[in-house]
């Protein structure tokens, strides 16, 4: 059984419909992505999923049909990343990935932070700095820290490599790979997919709304469609 099932799911804005009729599957320990082109509806996905946007079809976790309510989907153990990184530009690194552990105990914060800068050092040495003179990357970081002091068990991030320089891009699916082996599935939404299909274990290809192909991440990154389509290369 997956970690996280999701069975035919359909969004609409008004008349449109941006996603229609998905099925998918998030395994527990493992890396999953979708990539596709802007527009095609991945945001939507997770948006369903986190319960910002309205939705019909059914998606469960762990075996339990999935509240409605986001703050009840976080106490589950779904957590979002937001694209864009929406971090908090005037309060402290530190503050920031207080506001992030909302959910645990008082008695567990110290130890969270202590793993947070264990991960990611820069945060532990900007700790008191405001995160808005935070560079983009370190925002990025900061970001997912905060996401992981819920101690989620699936972690959703939209579009983590948005924005960033290449040395950055690479820095952050080091972290993501990182992430996973220390015990947390992912739900990867990017449109870098050479990346994303390197790292991940199992992944979706969505065109207008709809899964056009899935598969194993490695396998996808060797698919001429892929290849021609979202990798910009030719065999």
């Amino acid at each position: 059984m997956a970690l996280l099932e999701i069975r035919n799911l359909s969004v609409s804005y008004g008349p449109v419909e941006a996603v229609r009729s998905i099925d998918m599957d998030v395994h527990e320990g493992c890396i999953t992505a979708i990539i596709g082109s802007n527009g095609a509806g991945k945001t939507t996905i997770i948006n369903a999923i986190s319960g910002v946007v309205r939705k019909s079809g059914s998606i469960t976790f762990s075996g339990e049909d999935l509240p409605s309510r986001s703050n009840r989907i976080v106490r589950k153990g779904i957590i979002q990343v937001p694209e864009g990184r929406k971090i908090f530009a005037g309060l402290s690194v530190e503050d920031n990935l207080r506001l992030g552990a909302y959910i645990r105990k008082d008695s567990e914060l110290q130890e969270l932070l202590e793993q947070q800068y264990a991960l990611f050092p820069i945060l532990g040495e900007r700790r008191r700095q405001d995160a808005g003179t935070l560079s983009g990357g370190e925002q990025q970081m900061l970001a997912i820290s905060r996401g992981l002091m819920g101690r989620p068990r699936l972690l959703m991030l939209d579009e983590p490599s948005l924005g960033l320089a290449p040395i950055i891009v690479a820095t952050v699916f080091e972290t993501i790979e990182r992430i996973k082996e220390e015990g947390t599935s992912i739900l990867l939404v990017e449109q870098n997919a050479k990346q994303s299909l390197s790292i991940s274990d199992h992944a979706y290809v969505l065109e207008n709304g709809k899964i056009i192909k899935e598969g194993r991440g490695r396998d996808l990154l060797a698919d001429e469609e892929i290849i021609k389509a979202y990798l910009g290369e030719r065999r």
